[in-house]
């Protein structure tokens, strides 16, 4: 079993359409709904380096600076999918024997939108770019609990995804609106606050039931950020997880 606890000092999350806290905490109550729009634009992003992003690396950067306090001395970027939908234009390509653009495979790399911060802000401090299928939400927190243990004082998560291509629905049918997720995470001060947060992981023995394979987990946590009384559980087809807080 794995069991890592933490503090989440400031998080913020956005989709098309959705930013405020009053706007996502209307969406948790069946208020209103994940909808299209222009993603905003993420205004600490030179124009020349912004060009280069798609919609998804515009929508999770903007999210990012819009984290308060959001100074971090390391920072774990996560997404289940990444660039999809440039990767399936290039392999589209591929297949009709087209020459591949060099800018458009670069930028499709996992780590691209962690480079383009990177470059944008001269950040020199660790910076980590995983993806671990569905239980990416769950191990980017992990993630940042061992940079912690390594002496990092404060880490940021940045979660992102967007909508899969429909030729990959007939296989995974998650079909989430773009997201993003960013949170500033510091040790467990152990007072057991309302920030305070415990997360248990296990290898899961039973098949997990449709219904919780077609649950986005970063739709989740942001209804389990919002209240407080919440406990969220959430099963992938290899493991079962449990974030609840301990106060």
């Amino acid at each position: 079993m794995i069991k890592v606890t933490f503090s989440v000092n400031a998080w913020t999350a956005q989709s098309p359409g959705i930013q405020s806290l009053d706007e996502w905490q209307a969406w948790s109550e069946g208020k209103d709904s994940l909808r299209e729009a222009t993603p905003a634009t993420p205004k600490s992003i030179p124009p020349m380096l912004r060009r280069r992003l798609n919609p998804l690396g515009k929508l999770a950067l903007s999210c990012f600076e819009s984290l308060p306090e959001h100074q971090a001395d390391a920072i774990v970027f996560c997404s289940e999918h990444g660039e999809v939908e440039r990767t399936a234009s290039l392999l589209s390509g591929i297949a009709c024997n087209e020459d591949m653009s060099p800018t458009s495979f670069s930028l499709s790399v996992h780590n691209s939108i962690a480079g383009i911060y990177s470059i944008a802000h001269n950040y020199k401090s660790p910076i980590n770019a995983i993806c671990a299928g569905p239980d990416s939400v769950f191990t980017t927190l992990i993630e940042a609990y061992s940079l912690l243990k390594d002496k990092h004082q404060q880490v940021a998560c940045l979660i992102y995804d967007e909508p899969l291509p429909s030729m990959y629905l007939p296989a995974h049918k998650l079909g989430q609106q773009a997201l993003a997720i960013a949170l500033l995470i510091s040790t467990s001060s152990g007072n057991g606050g309302s920030n305070e947060f415990e997360l248990q992981g296990e290898p899961l023995i039973k098949k997990p039931t449709q219904t919780a394979q077609t649950r986005y987990p970063g739709e989740e946590l942001i209804k389990f950020l919002l209240n407080p009384d919440a406990t969220m559980q959430y099963s992938s087809s290899a493991h079962h997880w449990t974030l609840k807080r301990t106060n």
